[in-house]
């Protein structure tokens, strides 16, 4: 129900990005959304997932996710929780409806890293939940990157030497994935003196 959503999934699809966008809100929602941004056109799906015909199913896979990391829940449990919009987006994910969720416009990061780690949980073989970013250099760095991956800035402000190396593994992969060369590997210290 943010506006700003709405103009990014449409220019999204006006420029060719993606194949198909889809917007979780309710109809009142989206409607209020594309007149603050002076949409009148939708380019994207939108999809009310509070009153989704898949919010049993999806609570019946949250049930069984839940269940195997020792955590019963009740299906009225796992519907409540799944009428989230970061919860349902994330079993979206999970499910392979869509490829790849953006959210945190007025999510906190705890709350989006929460969804994610109880549905879609971590790549097999990793432990470590972690983020990167990527920054698209305006011109390469001296050592002729023009694409440079950071992790883990947001996640784990004081990994052991286990979880760096999770981090560097899964950053080295979502860099293959996406750029396509194979990654040089730096480990950085830093401090933000108290403020993480």
């Amino acid at each position: 129900h943010d506006p700003r959503v709405v103009i990014a999934a449409n220019k999204i699809m006006e420029e060719d990005i993606a194949a198909s966008i889809i917007v979780l809100g309710t109809e009142d929602e989206i409607n209020k959304s594309c007149k603050e941004a002076g949409i009148t056109e939708r380019e994207f799906i939108t999809l009310d997932y509070l009153k989704s015909d898949k919010i049993e199913l999806y609570s019946n896979i949250f049930r069984e996710l839940r269940a195997k990391k020792g955590k019963d829940i009740t299906i009225d449990q796992a519907i409540e929780t799944l009428k989230s919009r970061l919860f349902f987006g994330a079993m979206l994910v999970k499910e392979n409806v869509v490829d790849g969720m953006v959210s945190g416009s007025i999510a906190s990061t705890g709350d989006l890293l929460r969804a994610a780690s109880a549905v879609i949980g971590t790549a097999p073989g990793i432990k470590t939940a972690s983020s990167s970013f990527l920054m698209d250099l305006q011109k390469p760095s001296p050592g002729g990157e023009s694409s440079i991956f950071f992790a883990d800035c947001a996640v784990n402000p004081d990994p052991n030497s286990e979880m760096l190396v999770d981090i560097a593994l899964a950053t080295a992969k979502t860099h293959k994935s996406l750029v396509g060369t194979k990654p040089k590997i730096a480990f950085l210290s830093f401090s933000t003196k108290g403020s993480a």
